[in-house]
């Protein structure tokens, strides 16, 4: 090492070899490994290193104003209160860097170094910080990035209303708040908010006011899981679940379900399933899996209820010990409606008694044009006539027959009783024999064209009277509407008959003319004549009732006969 003076430059050196080392001069400049040349007081060729300072890990460089030490300050510090690197004036921090390389300016709060830019800060190619030629807020970036930084504790970075954050190449999705709201707008493909670890993600509003989704397009809103979709809400606020073809009705809201099997909705008590609401691809279900009712209300008042044991009670609770079905109705109403059916007359309703495998009819109760019918099988046994008059269909010369030990009769009130008295041959029940032997009376109605003097044929062996016996027989006539001259005329007279083998006269052709009473209205000269025929082989060997007018009638006219067997 050598030390020399300059006189000519007023320099003191101190060299190594040839080499400078430290130069002084007269007015306290100092050049390290480098002439002074510059006007510097301190010029350093290398690098100058900051130790810490008695082992506190802190290094600052000082800078003096006026003789003052700390008005400008370097530091950097890993321990102390110079953590992390920082500016300094006067003591306080006015910029730092992180160990992480975030970037914060101290002094700027809610009321210190705020306003309106007049140009964004951003970068060029090579990471420069740079002034932008965009106004704020009219167009993109570039902006300023703090790559690999940290922002920690209760840091934060105030924008100001309506500053857009922009992300993407292209600015497609941009971050904003105008003041009232937050938007999250995205131009470009689709928007997910992901939660890539085993935890959730949640939408929570912390004070009053609604969380919301709104599709402001005709479209749907979807909610997924295990990447499928599992329901929907479409366009017209119908809901969808297991289904994507929602069915609805005109002004109705609908909630569609389907599954592979069918659709189910489970009604749970601390969260165990009760009851269901389901059905299958043919069948619809009301379950409950508990050993109680199901019940049916209107107005607040239950009207209906299935017990447990299948008993229907409408207006009451079902009595198990009575049928399944049992009804109470307020005096005001009947107790059960049966309507007339739709198809066939609308006149008839029926009450059917099956067998227990409802593979036959055991007897029905018919309601048909205002008469009650009693069935046993299919075979109609008794009817009750809209007129109150009763018969039992089966009963005939052959069938049921026998004596009575006692004869029914009707109260005052017109109840059926068993009378007190045996029978007795004829009794005033009836109003003639006609009405008194059902057996012994027949009818028939004959539509009888006259021509004058030509006799017709009535009826024939037995196509009306099937008994053998003398009959009184009764004809009435009204002629007068098809050429006649007789109103209302009744003709009376007794006559024999036979069956269909009665007749052996093999010349034939015997007749018995039977003389008839006649009583009416008016006959103006009109006759009616009776008579009967034994007729030949090719006519059946038959008798037969011809009946003849003495006037010819330009039509048919309805000749009613009634037949009473007396013998």
């Amino acid at each position: 090492m050598t030390k020399k003076n300059n006189a000519s430059s007023l320099e003191e050196v101190v060299q190594f070899g040839t080499n400078n080392a430290l130069t002084t001069t007269f007015t306290s400049n100092v050049g390290i490994g480098t002439t002074l040349n510059l006007g510097r007081e301190l010029l350093v060729k290398g690098e100058i290193a900051a130790l810490d300072n008695t082992g506190t890990n802190d290094n600052q460089i000082l800078m003096a104003v006026n003789n003052t030490i700390g008005n400008l300050a370097v530091t950097y510090g890993s321990t102390g209160s110079y953590v992390p690197f920082q500016l300094e004036t006067s003591g306080t921090p006015r910029f730092t860097v992180s160990t992480a390389g975030a970037i914060k300016f101290n002094a700027y709060d809610s009321t210190n170094q705020t306003g309106t830019p007049t140009y964004l800060l951003g970068t060029d190619a090579s990471g420069n910080i740079v002034k932008t030629t965009t106004i704020p807020g009219s167009g993109a970036g570039p902006y300023l990035p703090l790559a690999g930084g940290t922002m920690t504790g209760t840091s934060s970075v105030l924008m100001p209303d309506s500053f857009k954050l922009k992300l993407g190449t292209g600015g497609d999705a941009i971050i904003q708040h105008n003041g009232s709201h937050l938007f999250i707008d995205n131009s470009t493909g689709n928007t997910y908010v992901r939660n890539t670890s085993t935890g959730s993600i949640l939408l929570r509003n912390s004070t009053g006011g609604d969380i919301q989704f709104d599709n402001e397009f005709a479209g749907n809103i979807l909610f997924n899981t295990s990447n499928i979709e599992r329901m929907r809400i479409d366009s017209s606020g119908n809901v969808g679940v297991g289904t994507t073809t929602l069915t609805n009705s005109s002004g109705y809201k609908t909630l569609s379900i389907s599954g592979s099997a069918g659709a189910q909705i489970a009604f749970q008590t601390s969260g165990t399933g009760k009851s269901f609401i389901f059905n299958d691809a043919t069948d619809f279900y009301i379950y409950n899996s508990e050993a109680g009712n199901l019940k049916l209300f209107t107005a607040a008042t239950e009207r209906m209820r299935i017990d447990s044991a299948g008993n229907v009670g409408i207006g009451l609770t079902p009595n198990v010990s009575y049928s399944k079905l049992q009804i109470k109705t307020p005096s005001s109403a009947y107790g059960l409606d049966l309507v007339g059916r739709d198809a066939g007359s609308s006149s008839e309703s029926q009450i059917t008694f099956w067998n227990s495998n409802q593979t036959s009819v055991l007897a029905a109760i018919v309601n048909s044009s205002d008469s009650l019918l009693f069935y046993t099988g299919t075979t109609e046994r008794m009817r009750i006539s809209s007129a109150g008059a009763i018969k039992f269909n089966a009963y005939d010369s052959t069938n049921n027959t026998g004596t009575p030990t006692y004869l029914l009769g009707t109260d005052a009130s017109g109840n059926v009783v068993k009378t007190n008295s045996a029978p007795s041959p004829i009794t005033s029940q009836a109003a003639s024999l006609y009405d008194l032997i059902p057996n012994g009376a027949f009818t028939t109605t004959y539509a009888f064209t006259s021509t004058a003097g030509t006799y017709a044929k009535v009826m024939q062996g037995d196509d009306v009277i099937t008994a053998n016996g003398t009959y009184t027989v009764q004809m009435f006539v009204d002629d007068y509407a098809v050429g006649g001259t007789q109103y209302s005329e009744t003709y009376s007279g007794i006559m024999s008959w036979g069956s269909s083998t009665n007749t052996n006269d093999t010349g034939g052709g015997t007749i018995s003319e039977i003389v008839l009473h006649r009583s009416g209205h008016a006959a103006n000269q009109g006759m009616t004549y009776l008579r009967t025929r034994e007729t030949t082989s090719s006519e059946g060997s038959e008798l037969r009732l011809e009946i003849m007018c003495n006037r010819t009638y330009t039509g048919a006219s309805n000749v009613v006969f009634k037949f009473v067997r007396l013998i």
